[in-house]
Order: C-alpha cells, then sequence, then structure tokens
C-alpha cells in the first residue's frame, strides 16, 4: 500500500543514494542541479499530508449535507441523528428552525469507506444552516488510522443526485507518525458518494507548514479515493508547491499513481520527466 509520505521517503533515498548510470530520471529542471534540497523534500512531504489532511476534512463535513439531503427544511425536525459512519446528528441551536447544532460522530471506531483498514473514531462539532446552505466544522482530535485532525472547515455546498459539491475555506493541523502538518486556504471540491467514495478538488490555494517552514501549495483536478487505492495518493490533476526557499516544483498525477506510483515531476520550470515511486525506489536500494 502507497502511503502518501512515501514519495518523500522514496525521492530523499534515491537522491542520498546516488543513481546508477542509464537508470537515472531526470529531476533537474533547467536549473542543472540534480535531485531535490532537502527544503524541496520537506515541501513534497508536507503538500502531500497536508492533502490528505484535507481529504480526511472533507470526507468527515460532507458527512452533514449528505445526511440530510433526502430531508428538505421544512421537514428536518427538531432533533435528528442519520447515517452510521458518521452518525450525524442535528439539534436545534436556538438560531432559529433552520440552524442545527451538528454532532459528527464516528464513536469509539467504524470505517466510513466501508474498508476494515481504515478506522476513525472521535467526534466533530460544529453549526448547520439548512436555508444558506452552509456547515461550519470544528475538529478536535478526530483520528483516522493513528492520525489526528484539529482545526477548522467553513463551508457552503450544492446537493446533486449522488454527489456534494463544497467551496470554502480550511484551517487544518494533520498529526500522525511522521510529524505535524498545516494545511490552511481556500479550494472547491466534489464529494462524490457510493461504495467507493472520490473527493475531487477542483482547485485549493493556501499553504502547508510543517517543522516552522511554510510552502504556497496549488492544486488543480486532483481526485482522491482511498476507497478505490486503499491510500491517499491521486489518481489525476497536479499540485504545485513553491517558496522562496525552493525551485517550482510541479507533481502531475495519473490514473496508475495509486496503483504502481507513476508521476510526472517538473522541477523548476523543467520539461515534465516521467518516472514512478517503484522505480524511485529500486534505486535506492
Amino acid at each position: 500500500m502507497i502511503n502518501v509520505r512515501t514519495l518523500l521517503v522514496l525521492i530523499a533515498l534515491a537522491t542520498l543514494a546516488g543513481c546508477p548510470q542509464g537508470q537515472t530520471p531526470d529531476l533537474t529542471g533547467n536549473s542543472g542541479t540534480s535531485g531535490l534540497s532537502a527544503d524541496e523534500q520537506d515541501a513534497v512531504a508536507g503538500a502531500l499530508a497536508g492533502i490528505e489532511a484535507l481529504v480526511n476534512g472533507v470526507s468527515a463535513s460532507q458527512g452533514v449535507p449528505s445526511a440530510v439531503s433526502g430531508e428538505t427544511s421544512a421537514t428536518i425536525p427538531t432533533d435528528i441523528a442519520i447515517g452510521t459512519c458518521p452518525e450525524v446528528t442535528l439539534s436545534a441551536s436556538g438560531q432559529g428552525a433552520l440552524v442545527f447544532t451538528a454532532v459528527i460522530d464516528f464513536g469509539d471506531g467504524c470505517t466510513p469507506y466501508g474498508d476494515s483498514d481504515y478506522t476513525c473514531s472521535g467526534s466533530a462539532t460544529g453549526t448547520f444552516d439548512s436555508l444558506a446552505q452552509s456547515v461550519d466544522v470544528t475538529f478536535d482530535g478526530l483520528e483516522c488510522n493513528g492520525a489526528e485532525l484539529d482545526g477548522d472547515a467553513g463551508l457552503t455546498y450544492e446537493i446533486g443526485q449522488s454527489q456534494v459539491a463544497l467551496v470554502g475555506d480550511f484551517d487544518l493541523t494533520f498529526r500522525d507518525s511522521g510529524g505535524t502538518v498545516e494545511a490552511s486556504g481556500d479550494g472547491s471540491i466534489d464529494h462524490v458518494g457510493g461504495d467507493a467514495p472520490v473527493t475531487t478538488f477542483n482547485e485549493f490555494a493556501g499553504t502547508v507548514t510543517a517543522d516552522n517552514q511554510s510552502w504556497t501549495l496549488g492544486v488543480e483536478n486532483l481526485p482522491v479515493s482511498y476507497a478505490t487505492y486503499g491510500n491517499f495518493v491521486p489518481f489525476g490533476g497536479n499540485i504545485t508547491l513553491s517558496a522562496s526557499s525552493i525551485r517550482t516544483i510541479v507533481i502531475r498525477f495519473n490514473e496508475d499513481s495509486p496503483v504502481d506510483g507513476s508521476i510526472e515531476v517538473s522541477i523548476g520550470g523543467g520539461e515534465f520527466t516521467e518516472t514512478t515511486l517503484d522505480e524511485l525506489a529500486d534505486l535506492a536500494l
């Protein structure tokens, strides 16, 4: 199973170990400097961990509008509990008949993607406005597979036949065995439910921060489906990283990326170079 942090580790190992003649993926861009610097490696790791944080934040947040999609503002009762993983409970907030306090509860542990290898526990709270079609969610130690999610998401939404379109801002902190990453910014997201949910970041503009370093993160048409692939590696689209301390890095994903690690990388404005996570792992041996 490919973890989102694997990309950083493999690039770092390949860079440190050196690349055998004839097998070298050319990641030099226009700068003439081989490989990624330590700051660039950190930026890639931060970006991918940030994406995982955002996917988890969206997945939990969209549970509220999805849960009430079969209701109308006129038929939502004073108190309602819908769904199982997570269970969404709406209670009258005292701000009017159309505004509710929302609790998104994963309990002691359940599988939001229907995959026993991925379990979430804990809960998030927020406010649901059925008239404004908005949901504001606060995460406080929501845990998924040992990773904790804290922070806030403020979103407006539109509900389609099997899709929730979300627009809003995120300010999230993600903690796992690799460290702590903060992801903040504005995004436009589609979340398609069903047996294999897909979260697609149509666009996202913001920053990621790790170890007191920050980078600008841009995302375009980036779909992720843990339920399908068992990881958070995107299967399309691209991410762009920039900062004064690094060259601009663009990583382009494709439908094979979460399967065999295929990616294309451009550094410092150079041409895209095809490589894979597996090739980088082989070069590191």
